[in-house]
């Protein structure tokens, strides 16, 4: 499977995603589906970590994939809009960062974010929890 999802804490605070290789958006849409059905077992917001350090490159049709999933994903109600992107290749951010300010709909259901390192991600997932009250943790 060219995309893992899993929770990344104990306390269900964060979803991640693994990406392996080459992956497609519909292998990208399945993934949100699971993370979906983790969100439905909570009553609170949760952050989103994709860690793509084994998977530097987009598939085809990259401007319409990311704003058709990145609408879907974060469309859940659980979702907190934060979303992580571990080791992302240079040319990904741009395009990511071009199709999110071109697609308000996409900027505004979504705070992406770039880092290297999974401990990266997660200080930023703890952050954005600490500026929310406790019971509607991010």
């Amino acid at each position: 499977m060219p995309i893992q999802t899993m929770w990344d804490d104990a306390e269900h605070t964060a979803v991640r995603y693994v990406f392996d290789g080459s992956w497609t958006w519909d292998d990208l849409k399945r993934a949100f589906d699971e993370t979906h059905r983790l969100m439905d077992t909570v009553d609170y917001k949760v952050g989103s970590i994709l860690d793509m350090n084994q998977s530097k490159t987009l598939p085809e049709h990259a401007i319409s994939g990311i704003r058709r999933i990145g609408i879907d994903e974060a469309g859940h109600p659980n979702h907190s809009r934060m979303t992580v992107f571990i080791g992302l290749g240079s040319f990904a951010k741009q395009v990511l960062s071009i199709t999110a300010r071109t697609f308000k709909s996409l900027q505004q259901s979504n705070d992406f974010r770039f880092v290297n390192t999974l401990e990266e991600a997660r200080a930023l997932i703890r952050k954005e929890r600490a500026k929310t009250p406790h019971d509607s943790k991010v």
